[in-house]
Parts: C-alpha cells; sequence; structure tokens
C-alpha cells in the first residue's frame, strides 16, 4: 500500500491511499531519472505527474505540486519511492526510543 498526505486548499491535510499498483507502473518510474529529465522543472513536473497517476482518486498534476511543500519534497518523493518499492509500509509506526 502506499499512503500519500497533501495540503489541500483549505490548509487542511488529506491522506490518500492506492492498494493496488501493477508492476507496470513500477517500470515507468525507472524512466524518472535526471539522464531522461536534465531539466529540474521538467523532472519535477514528470515526477508529480506520475505520483498523480499512480495515486488515482481523480489527483492531479496540481493536486501534488500545490499539497506538499518546498521543503518536504525530497522527503515526500523519497517515501513515495519507498513504498512504491515496498521498502516502508506507512501503517507501522516507528519505534520509541
Amino acid at each position: 500500500m502506499i499512503k500519500i498526505k497533501l495540503r489541500g486548499k483549505d490548509g487542511k491535510e488529506k491522506t490518500y491511499t492506492q492498494n493496488w499498483v501493477p508492476v507496470r507502473k513500477m517500470l515507468e518510474a525507472f524512466e524518472l531519472t535526471d539522464e531522461n529529465y536534465p531539466d529540474l522543472k521538467e523532472f519535477l513536473l514528470k515526477s508529480a505527474e506520475y505520483i498523480a497517476d499512480v495515486m488515482g482518486h481523480g489527483l492531479t498534476t496540481d493536486d501534488i505540486l500545490d499539497g506538499v511543500s518546498t521543503w518536504e519534497w525530497p522527503t515526500f518523493l523519497d517515501e513515495f519511492y519507498a513504498q512504491l518499492n515496498g521498502g516502508i509500509d506507512p501503517e507501522i509506526q516507528p519505534e520509541k526510543e
């Protein structure tokens, strides 16, 4: 499962989940490299477009771009891809030390 949180126009955070992502979508992710998109602006737009497509729910590229702050974007992207590749389960809470 993939879980992302986006801030809406009302300023409230909303959680979106996707329980089914075909392997074909993971293969598409391999094309999103800085070699294929050396222009940072184009890379960011393509990444947001890809995430919206994977998540469904009628999400748009604009929803992704407007729902994540600039300082959260690198972490947001890393966590999205980690979930896509089965690396982290968004339902597991980190252990407290």
